[in-house]
């Protein structure tokens, strides 16, 4: 695979995560099992629907792209982005491969840089401290890629400027986001039936 040049970014930690959001919500429903406060119960109701919201708002835009079809498309250009999160002890780097690639859609020429439908979902490679991983799905599939290649792509047939190179999102982001989502739920369905219970 050639690419034409490799794009760092630095990240502080994202705390808006699994592990933080579980432990918030812990936190809340312990001190709410003990003393119910209506600030309290309020403040749960509105985290929940915060992450129903988020999450459910991206679980909808990957369960819709089933009815996304299938074009081919010539690739332009293929960069390496490369993204560095920063915790208090670890730095991780990941790889990610760039695409910008056109295609022609009802004889219209449309262009995209949009590799997956969630960004950063699928690395080439991830470096954490000494441990190094390699993304084989994607390592193969860029094999035999290079400017100028004929690739499969998937477009919305009802918005042609929405593409993708993979439609679907990694078996780690739909566990991650599905299990966020129900957490908000069961935080909107505990604080109902705490205050159901209390007034």
């Amino acid at each position: 695979m050639m690419y034409n040049n490799n794009i760092t970014k630095r990240y502080e930690k994202d705390y808006f995560d699994l592990y933080p959001i579980l432990i918030i919500s812990i936190i809340i429903i312990m001190i709410l099992y003990k003393s119910i406060n209506i600030l309290l119960l309020i403040s749960l109701l509105i985290f929940g629907i915060g992450l129903v919201c988020y999450y459910g708002k991206i679980l909808y835009k990957i369960y819709n792209t089933r009815g996304w079809i299938s074009e081919s498309a010539k690739v332009i250009n293929i960069e390496i982005e490369t993204i560095i999160t920063k915790d208090r002890w670890i730095e991780t780097e990941s790889y990610y491969p760039i695409f910008e690639y056109s295609f022609n859609f009802k004889g219209k020429k449309f262009s995209s840089k949009v590799f997956s439908i969630i960004k950063y979902d699928f690395p080439l490679h991830v470096k954490r401290s000494k441990l190094k991983m390699d993304n084989d799905d994607i390592s193969k599939y860029l094999e035999n890629i290079d400017i100028g290649s004929t690739i499969d792509i998937f477009i919305n047939p009802s918005n042609p400027n929405e593409s993708v190179v993979k439609k679907n999102a990694s078996k780690n982001t739909l566990v991650k986001y599905s299990f966020l989502f129900f957490i908000g739920i069961f935080n909107i369905v505990y604080a109902i039936g705490l205050y159901g219970n209390a007034y």
